[in-house]
């Protein structure tokens, strides 16, 4: 082997021997959710996100939207590296961008919250079999396709469970958001409308003289709290700091716990790991069976490679969620 040789395997196994550092961002970019107009929600979020600039030593800024979409495009292309919520989490996790690391906890300790249909105080429906047997009668305004509370549950448990659609069901459709829905309602633009019960209590304490005006007519059985979830390729000592940020959050600090408290009654974040996914993966796969059974306008064999396709993906997908929960 001459000298040139020598020296090239030389530098190429230091360079093997050397731990692969990817290089630590600039600054973190946080994708959140509005459920309400965004430049409110950036800046109800504004007080949390200094705290996290301080003690994690690095600038972090919020990327608000009502889409869905649009976060989990920011989060795959890399522009923000941290996100909450459930459809959206299964989403990243399920095409390996990122995992769960963290989990919501409600001030009087709760892990879950419930999806709801909403109206107004003075209408004569009074629960979902009211609503069912009026097929026809109300107008309709559902969430963001990709919201848990405000699409996906509502989907499972009131349609695809009555075997009906909103269209169905309902005169008109529309699409909002938690804020949207809620002032729908006030407004009398709409008659029904899905929310969270987190938002509802959230306006119990913000706009009680609102909050009085609306009732809840139905209510999903418990969800789990929002997982918080961060991408795979952020270097370690980012990931530790995040963990140890999240974690800590709020723990004997009043000043941390009120910014909770303002943010949505919360009292702070648990652990937790991609298996939280479980439940939300189970309510999407059976919302998107149920679809395609009821899809008419595609034949037998187009419906049934679906079906076969849809049972091959989601048994992946759940071993995988055990799986990196267990690895976790």
């Amino acid at each position: 082997m001459n000298r040139f040789r020598r020296h090239f395997c030389a530098i190429a196994l230091s360079a093997l021997c050397l731990p692969s550092l990817a290089s630590e961002p600039a600054t973190l970019t946080f994708a959140i959710i509005a459920s309400g107009h965004p430049d409110q929600v950036k800046r109800d979020w504004e007080p949390f996100l200094q705290e996290m600039s301080q003690r994690t030593g690095i600038p972090v800024q919020a990327l608000v939207s009502d889409k869905h979409s649009e976060l989990v495009e920011a989060m795959r292309q890399g522009k923000a590296q941290i996100s909450m919520g459930n459809k959206l989490s299964l989403e990243l996790v399920e095409s390996g961008i990122c995992k769960v690391f963290a989990q919501v906890v409600k001030k009087n300790g709760e892990r879950g919250y419930h999806s709801v249909l909403i109206t107004r105080a003075d209408t004569p429906l009074n629960s979902l079999p009211d609503l069912l047997a009026q097929r026809g009668q109300y107008r309709f305004m559902n969430g963001d396709p990709k919201s848990t509370s405000g699409s996906l549950v509502p989907a499972f448990h009131v349609f695809s469970k009555n075997k009906t659609s909103p269209q169905q069901l309902f005169k008109s459709v529309a699409t909002g958001n938690h804020q949207k829905n809620f002032d729908a309602i006030l407004k009398n633009e709409t008659d029904v409308a899905t929310n969270s019960s987190e938002y509802i209590e959230k306006m119990q304490t913000e706009r009680p003289l609102d909050a009085k005006k609306i009732k809840v007519i139905w209510k999903s059985p418990q969800l789990p709290n929002d997982p918080v979830i961060m991408r795979n390729d952020l270097p370690e000592n980012i990931k530790n700091k995040l963990e140890k940020f999240f974690l800590q959050f709020g723990k004997n600090n009043p000043k941390q716990a009120r910014i909770l408290d303002e943010l949505s009654g919360w009292s702070g974040f648990r652990s937790s790991t991609n298996a939280q996914l479980i439940p939300i993966a189970d309510l999407e796969l059976f919302h998107l069976l149920r679809t395609n059974e009821l899809d008419t306008s595609r034949s037998a064999d187009e419906r049934k490679k679906t079906y076969d396709n849809l049972i091959a993906r989601f048994s992946k997908l759940d071993l995988k969620l055990k799986l990196d929960a267990a690895a976790q």
